[in-house]
């Protein structure tokens, strides 16, 4: 399992708790130098207010990842619950309506 963690990012990218809380006094008067160390790293940082979390920074390559991640995993589940239900439509029915929507466009198109 660890191996599999290492190859996808999933176990460097797990936050450390020792270095990854900052309190907010430190995002104000370090906010160039926090940034440049969660892009870099690729940590995320958890940003306190009077000793309580209240934020959290991440780099934008990771947020972005992870929001696609979200989507699949929603897509996923929708393809699950639908599968369970028996809400689905055989390959070759599927087929035939998507020839039927090109077929359409292609008639749209010429017109």
């Amino acid at each position: 399992m660890l191996n599999i963690g290492l190859k996808f990012g999933t176990i460097k990218g797990t936050m450390k708790p020792s270095r990854a809380i900052k309190p907010i006094t430190y995002l104000k008067t370090n906010s160039a130098k926090l940034i440049a160390s969660i892009n870099s790293n690729r940590e995320a940082v958890v940003i306190t207010q009077n000793g309580e979390a209240m934020a959290v920074i991440q780099d934008l390559k990771t947020w972005e990842r992870d929001r696609e991640t979200l989507l699949m995993l929603k897509i996923l589940s929708q393809g699950v619950a639908a599968a369970e239900k028996c809400d689905f439509i055989e390959h070759e029915k599927l087929f035939e309506q998507l020839k039927h929507k090109i077929t359409l466009k292609k008639k749209t198109k010429q017109s």
